[in-house]
């Protein structure tokens, strides 16, 4: 995986950590004890100073407590406590990206990145396997321009795997690098990068780091890399990439968990310490640009409606000014508030969408503006618009009232972050990337003082001095002696995991208002949070002749309520650190709530005013309208969009509840029929307290929330009329396949879906029905993933899934592949769902995989709020007891291969699959059609 070069250097929350004091030192010594958290005596002074400063936001006070210690051969290694949950996250972290890579050869740091998932030397098989046998979660890799990470979150029983399993492939890896392996790496990459450039826009991220930056610089290439380097590529060069920067002396390993300082450092010495380190190749420190790119360029793409990007060149990570140029972004784009938001989307309408970046990386950082043009705009006005406001926010600035608000909102975001150990923004994400951009673990939650104390001045100087009218424009379009360790290691086989699993959640209580709303409660403290989840029965299965009103109306309440207008509301909830979202599905509709304890009271108001007065205003439905017309376009650009819009209609009919477009969209003509008048009439049928269970998980008592919530909710009644009935008529499947085809001229790949219709969900053997979809088709080591991905190598990927539904469910297979690859791969998939039910059904060691990892995962499934609110929402939406999350791990150890053969003979039916293929029907028809699956018909984009 690529993390992103152009939209973000670091995680979301990373980037606000990590851009610290410049100029402080880590100290010599080989250990360090420290707690990452906000220094008193900097926190004192920066209130002293902030009585000069009218932006000033207090900082949080956080805590991330570490050990540093570095061991003989080089390895830095970090560990954190944190035992809430009996989970261990593991993030390691290479000082390697693609700005250490050269022209000719590039892409090798994300190559590598794949290559150290096809086994080590000691485990030669596919990396994922012992993982997903032992409950391991947010497992991944990622590259970008300046460092490559392997993380994990294991039980606390695997943590002995885990940590074998990535020394192995630190220091035992060369030896099981084969040419088979390369080359098979090779097509895996070039299919994601066929699969990047086949979408909208996916081909203008090459085109500005050439734009931007001079041939000889490191960050003028992507980090994907060219084909041809690709190509070009032999076994040696790959082997010498690893012997230079794949070893201890170049990489830091972060432990976060439920695991003791001193027994993690003994299970690292352990594992790492007897693998060598040799010199590391001298590396890069700084290389930022002094001079600001004056240049444009204008390309045509397969895209919907036009995008304007400015990119100005900015200082590296590290530098006095990145606070302020982060904040300097949130001001001028990404929320509603936001100074081109107003402009462009809300008032002159001319835009669909702004968004704004600092990019801050090792080498130097850039700043972007992207503006997506509404469609009808001339693109000339909007570049006069945005120059226009860009212009007067350096010369006026920003409110110290407007700038407190994001600081706010940003602090609360930080906080409600911080309960994961790992995966992406995890507290493991946070001290490696400190370290590694710093040297210094603790200089993330230190930071935090600098941002509370950044003035509108500085945010101000820094618009005027980066933000020139010299720009790119595109429009669309890194020798100490080391020693090693005695002993090691058992290399001989891999540690055996520890499969106890003890889940403990936290009871729920469930309670009802007095205006009979149904709440369920379970409380957790351990930060000072409250979520909520208040989901009602309507979603688009309700939308009737106007597909997309369920949607619509979503999106509407946040355009005011009472006595706030949109900007109003939103700055409130900024004010607070609350946020208020709507969403909807097929089934349900849902409010999302969240707030800080210490202002749970007036977080409810807001909710409440959403509830009871939303304003719906004509003049904002005609913008969401218009937009919700321009994302249709948007979709219908993107195959998988075409797809997804047309699928539901070819499996239930475009008359049952279930034929509209599975994005939630809505179609051209329903979104054109809503009116204002069908907004109110959904809001007032289908949100009323007899149709809604509230879901609350949090830092809340039982009493206090009950009478707040009767307090707050007191007005809100049921209506004397009766909740309408849902009718959604089962639909029967066709007596035998048939194919459908969307011609999309000049695609670099096929998207193709195969869709079932499936019974409705039930309670007994649902676990028998996930082992069964899994094998085949629903995880990395499936079936259908490893002949076309890992085998044949046509595709980055191929998955199986079931969407979850109120009746009937939709079974849907995906798979794009490489255009000549098309008709092949459909017989490779009918191939393996045949075998499945015939002569090659399910096998113990599959449902082994299956059984350990559903069950030992579990472990790590309800670390945070929101993991634990999803998952009691859904127990609710079913209408299952609290003891079915808790019994979930019995019920799957005891699944059978005789059970699972049963479900995919009671569900599958790969003869009455309905395909559609999203392709060049010039390159793939003929080919389809001589396969004889069944009747083929040409569609057009109607939908």
């Amino acid at each position: 995986m690529i993390k992103s070069n152009v939209y973000s250097c670091l995680t979301a929350v990373s980037l606000m950590l990590v851009g610290m004091f410049s100029g402080c030192t880590q100290s010599e010594d080989s250990v360090t004890h420290r707690a990452l958290t906000v220094d008193k005596k900097a926190a004192a002074n920066s209130l002293a100073a902030s009585e000069n400063n009218k932006a000033y936001v207090e900082a949080p006070k956080l805590d991330i407590p570490y050990h540093k210690e570095k061991l003989a051969n080089g390895l830095t290694v970090i560990v954190h406590e944190d035992h809430k949950a009996p989970v261990v996250a593991i993030n390691v972290w290479y000082k390697v990206g693609s700005k250490d890579e050269m022209r000719g050869k590039t892409g090798f740091a994300h190559l590598f990145e794949h290559l150290m998932f096809n086994g080590s030397e000691n485990f030669p098989g596919e990396y994922f396997e012992p993982f997903q046998r032992s409950g391991a979660t947010n497992m991944n890799g990622t590259t970008n321009t300046d460092r490559t990470n392997y993380f994990e979150t294991v039980p606390v029983g695997a943590v002995d795997m885990a940590l074998w399993m990535e020394s192995d492939r630190m220091g035992h890896f060369s030896a099981a690098i084969s040419q088979e392996k390369l080359d098979e790496q090779r097509g895996v990459l070039k299919n994601q990068k066929r699969q990047g450039e086949n979408r909208p826009y996916g081909k203008d991220a090459g085109i500005i780091t050439k734009g931007t930056f001079p041939p000889e610089h490191p960050y003028s290439w992507e980090t994907i890399g060219s084909m041809k380097d690709l190509d070009n590529a032999s076994l040696q060069d790959v082997k010498q990439w690893f012997a230079e920067y794949y070893q201890p002396a170049n990489a830091i390993l972060v432990i976060a968990g439920a695991i003791d300082t001193d027994q993690a450092m003994a299970k690292v010495r352990k594992y790492f310490g007897d693998i060598p380190s040799t010199s590391v190749p001298p590396q890069l420190k700084n290389w930022e640009l002094p001079v600001q790119v004056n240049k444009r360029e204008v390309i045509t793409d397969q895209v919907p409606q036009t995008r304007i990007y400015k990119v100005w060149n900015t200082p590296a990570i590290g530098s006095a000014q990145e606070h302020s140029l982060s904040l300097l972004a949130s001001l001028l784009a990404n929320r509603k508030n936001s100074v081109l938001h107003r402009r462009l989307v809300l008032n002159e309408q001319v835009a669909t969408n702004v968004s704004a970046l600092f990019a801050g990386r090792q080498l130097a950082g850039q700043f972007y503006v992207i503006v997506n043009v509404k469609p009808g705009q001339p693109l000339g006005k909007v570049e006069k618009l945005l120059e226009a406001e860009l212009a007067a926010f350096a010369k006026d600035g920003v409110s110290a009232e407007e700038l407190r608000r994001v600081k706010q909102s940003e602090f609360s975001s930080l906080v409600k972050g911080l309960e994961k150990v790992g995966g992406f923004g995890g507290k493991t994400d946070i001290l490696a990337s400190s370290e590694f951009y710093y040297q210094d673990p603790g200089r993330a939650l230190a930071g935090l003082e600098d941002i509370a104390n950044v003035s509108s001045s500085d945010v101000q100087q820094v618009a005027k001095k980066w933000l020139q009218p010299n720009n790119y424009t595109l429009i669309v379009q890194p020798k100490t002696a080391y020693a090693v360790s005695g002993g090691g290691a058992d290399r001989s086989k891999l540690p055996e995991v520890d499969k106890t699993v003890h889940l403990e959640l936290p009871e729920q209580q469930t309670f009802t208002l007095k205006n009979g709303l149904k709440v369920v409660l379970a409380e957790r403290h351990d930060t000072p949070v409250v979520l909520m989840d208040l989901q009602f029965r309507s979603g688009a299965s309700v939308d009737g002749d106007k597909p997309g009103l369920a949607s619509i109306s979503a999106r509407m309440l946040s355009e005011g309520a009472a006595g706030y207008d949109n900007l109003q509301f939103s700055a409130r909830q900024e004010e607070l650190g609350a946020n208020i979202s709507a969403g909807s599905n097929l089934d349900y509709n849902s409010l999302g709530f969240s707030a800080l304890t210490a202002e749970l009271q007036p977080s409810l108001e807001l909710l409440r005013d959403m509830i009871l007065n939303p304003r719906f205003p004509d003049q904002a439905l005609g913008r969401v309208k218009s937009n919700r017309l321009d994302a249709i376009a948007q979709e219908k650009a993107q195959p998988q969009g075409l797809a997804l819009r047309e699928l539901p209609r070819l499996l239930f009919g475009s008359q049952h509840p279930y034929g509209a477009p599975l994005t939630g969209s809505g179609t051209v003509k329903g979104v054109e029929l809503i009116a204002r008048e069908d907004i109110v009439n959904f809001h007032t049928t289908w949100l009323r307290p007899d149709n809604a269970i509230l879901t609350v998980v949090g830092d809340v008592s039982k009493e206090p929330l009950q009478e707040l919530l009767n307090k707050t909710f007191k007005n809100w009644q049921a209506p004397d009329q009766a909740l309408p009935k849902i009718e959604l008529p089962v639909v029967s499947r066709p007596a035998k396949a048939r194919v459908y085809l969307l011609d999309r001229p000049g695609a670099e790949q096929s998207y193709i879906m195969a869709g079932l219709v499936l019974p409705t969900w039930q309670p007994q053997g649902a676990e028998a029905f996930d082992a069964m979809t899994a094998i085949i088709g629903g995880k990395f080591t499936s079936r259908i993933n490893m002949n076309l991905r890992e085998d044949k190598h046509w595709s980055y990927g191929a998955r199986g899934l079931t969407v979850d539904t109120k009746a009937q469910r939709p079974y849907i297979v995906v798979a794009p592949v490489q255009t000549d690859k098309t008709a092949p791969a459909v017989a490779e998939l009918l191939k393996e769902y045949e075998a499945y039910l015939g002569q090659d059904p399910v096998q113990e060691n599959e449902l082994a995989d299956f059984r350990d990892d559903e069950v030992l995962k579990q472990s790590g499934l309800f670390q945070t709020k929101g993991q634990l609110l999803s998952s009691i929402s859904w127990q609710e939406e079913k209408g299952l007891s609290s003891q079915y999350l808790t019994e979930f791990p019995q019920r799957v150890a005891a699944l059978d291969t005789a059970e699972v053969e049963a479900a995919a003979q009671q569900f599958l039916a790969p003869d009455q699959f309905i395909w559609l293929v999203v392709g060049d029907l010039d390159k793939i028809q003929k080919e389809i059609e001589a396969l004889g699956i069944g009747p083929v018909t040409v569609l057009s984009k109607q939908n």
